[in-house]
């Protein structure tokens, strides 16, 4: 009996611990709480920071596209008359255009064509 005891004793002094904190309110942390607790409050803290910089950022973005959008409106006036006044040369540069579109359209085909071919 007395081996039994002595054996069991770390055993029965652990479960008195574990009762005191218990009913003392709460579950003791272990290190693994303690740590995604520490993390939960730092990842909130992070989405008020980006809530923050986002309010912020939003504001500047939509000033930034605004910006953008009359710079597209002048270049394409400044385009437009170009084309008038260079009429003939606009269309040398257009047709050459056209010219290299097909031929890098008949490249490609060909170079799908023979990798078809390959793998069959």
């Amino acid at each position: 009996m007395i081996e039994k005891f002595e054996l069991n004793a770390p055993f029965i002094c652990r479960l008195e611990k574990q009762s005191d904190e218990i009913t003392m309110g709460r579950k003791p942390e272990g290190k693994a709480e303690k740590i995604l607790k520490k993390f939960g409050k730092r990842v909130d803290g992070m989405i008020t920071e980006l809530k923050d910089v986002t309010d912020n950022t939003g504001a500047e973005v939509k000033q930034r596209i605004d910006e953008l959008s009359r710079n597209t409106d002048s270049l394409s006036e400044q385009f437009q008359s170009f084309k008038e006044n260079h009429k003939e040369k606009w269309e040398d540069v257009q047709n050459e255009l056209d010219r290299a579109a097909q031929e890098l359209r008949k490249a490609f085909k060909s170079l799908f064509a023979n990798r078809k071919a390959t793998y069959k």
